[in-house]
């Protein structure tokens, strides 16, 4: 099979799963992940450069403090 299309598939799949919701969205995540790169098409360092770079944690930091003066508004 081409691996553009196993690509596809893979990429296909993960947006069903997100419309389904019947697995969790970061289980998800990490599966597509996995997959994408058991079958060669992204490399690992590809694959997890994003979770070092500078602007994800300056964009999912807010998210996370928004949570917790909604869970606890005691803060």
């Amino acid at each position: 099979m081409n691996p553009l299309t196993i690509c596809i598939v893979i990429f296909v799949l993960t947006l069903l799963s997100y419309a389904i919701n019947k697995i969790p969205m970061a289980v998800t995540a990490m599966l597509s992940m996995a997959a994408l790169i058991f079958t060669k098409c992204l490399d690992a360092n590809t694959a997890l450069s994003g979770f070092s770079n500078n602007n994800q944690v300056l964009i999912i930091a807010p998210i996370y403090i928004f949570y917790v003066m909604t869970v606890f508004p005691c803060f």
